[in-house]
């Protein structure tokens, strides 16, 4: 059954409470993923025992010139054996676990756009979900236990209390160059928080726009960025212009 996630995780009240949802999943689909791992190698080197066992007896009871027939009567016995109940139940346990696996890696792919500019200034959670982009997408278990870690490096952002703003402020210290203080215009490139700002929409639509495909954006590994010229095009794409009234001569 899927893990029952916010209908729009871009509205969750918190995506951590997901995150935490999410990562007790994983470690559920581990430890079946192991078990339905162990068990169809069982069963596969159990049919690989009884296709050779088979084949001697058959050799073993005819000529030996039947010895050349081998090949075909291997893959006779194998092409029998693979619809063996025990073998196709294992079969199908170990294609389920890696399927549901992989339905939690897509799901935190979401929540990776969402957590991103909540663990802003904390190195280790960032690095942590860089590296998340870097795992392979195949459901094997090593992967599984390597995203398990950095997931749960990232949930250890919450309890040192991460403050998305304090980037922002360090670089204000600093004399950074901020949207508000550039010469001109802003900077061209822009994160969720500023285009906040510039749009005065709330963070939280933007990410749900950038999820349906509604606003234009650029993603780096886990990190989303926005190109400020094209977020103006697309506010004036969407201008309403009333048509004028004209009034019937007569």
């Amino acid at each position: 059954m899927p893990l029952q996630l916010s209908p729009d995780p871009a509205l969750s009240i918190d995506p951590w409470e997901n995150l935490e949802t999410l990562v007790d999943a994983l470690k559920t689909a581990a430890i079946e993923l192991k078990a339905a791992s162990e068990e169809y190698s069982m069963e596969a080197g159990r049919n690989a025992d009884l296709c050779e066992d088979a084949i001697e007896e058959e050799i073993a009871m005819q000529s030996e010139t039947a010895s050349f027939c081998a090949s075909e009567r291997r893959r006779y016995r194998e092409a029998e054996l693979s619809k063996r109940p025990e073998f196709v139940r294992s079969c199908r346990r170990n294609l389920n676990a890696q399927a549901k696996v992989h339905e939690l890696r897509t799901e935190l792919l979401t929540l990776q756009l969402l957590l991103t500019p909540l663990v802003t200034g904390d190195k280790q959670a960032e690095a942590a979900l860089l590296q998340l982009d870097r795992v392979s997408l195949m459901p094997s278990l090593d992967s599984v236990q390597v995203i398990i870690g950095l997931v749960e490096q990232v949930l250890k952002a919450r309890k040192r209390g991460v403050d998305p703003t304090r980037t922002e402020r360090r670089g204000e210290r600093h004399g950074a160059i901020t949207p508000e203080g550039a010469a001109g215009s802003s900077r061209e490139i822009l994160t969720a928080r500023e285009v906040e700002e510039l749009v005065r929409l709330d963070v939280k639509t933007i990410y749900r726009y950038v999820q349906r495909g509604l606003m234009p954006y650029v993603r780096i590994q886990s990190n989303l960025r926005f190109n400020r010229s094209e977020i103006l095009a697309w506010m004036e794409e969407r201008r309403f212009r009333p048509l004028s009234k004209r009034r019937s001569k007569g």
